[in-house]
């Protein structure tokens, strides 16, 4: 499974999401912080001993697209919590190499290594449109495509455990009854 949708809504995770997103108004992606997180929110996570290891806000223009890419140096189970906010018109697409154990080099994309993807390397597997927020496997070749007209921005959160990353379907079972 590639994702799991679930319904929060982003003004649930940020305190103020107008100002935090207009803040980001010129940069495609940017980090934010804990105090940019609603309490309720916080007080869930640690119900559920969450840490946040990462909080990513990415911006996509029109006509932009991500590309074919994975969040980590190797394909893996990798998930990220994602609140989406603005054009809800954009779909991820998520790919299955073509040729396995194929060796890729590493390519710096804004401030981490990341593997890229040629489309000739991939074929796509999977597909859904966010609306709201979902848990999504970027462990995996995927990308966002910009349709329609609007920014698109994602609010992109890395949990931990323990110091341990969490699994897809562990982080499924967490937010499955939220916000308990």
């Amino acid at each position: 499974m590639y994702y799991k949708h679930f319904k929060i809504n982003i003004s649930s995770v940020l305190k103020t999401p107008e100002s935090i997103l207009q803040k980001s108004n010129k940069q495609r992606q940017r980090r934010l912080i804990s105090n940019d997180i609603n309490e309720e929110f916080l007080d869930f996570l640690k119900r559920k001993k969450l840490e946040i290891f990462l909080i990513d806000l990415f911006r996509l223009d029109r006509l932009q697209t991500y590309p074919i890419h994975i969040d980590n140096t190797r394909i893996c189970d990798f998930p990220r919590v994602n609140f989406v906010y603005g054009n809800t018109q954009c779909p991820m697409i998520w790919y299955k190499l073509k040729k396995q154990n194929s060796e890729k080099e590493l390519t710096s994309y804004f401030d981490k290594n990341i593997m890229l993807f040629d489309h000739k390397e991939v074929d796509e597997v999977d597909k859904t449109i966010i609306k709201n927020a979902a848990i999504v496997q970027t462990g995996h070749p995927h990308s966002v495509i910009h349709r329609g007209i609007g920014t698109r921005w994602t609010v992109s959160f890395i949990f931990q455990q323990d110091c341990q990353f969490l699994e897809f379907n562990t982080l499924c079972n967490l937010f499955s009854n939220y916000p308990d």
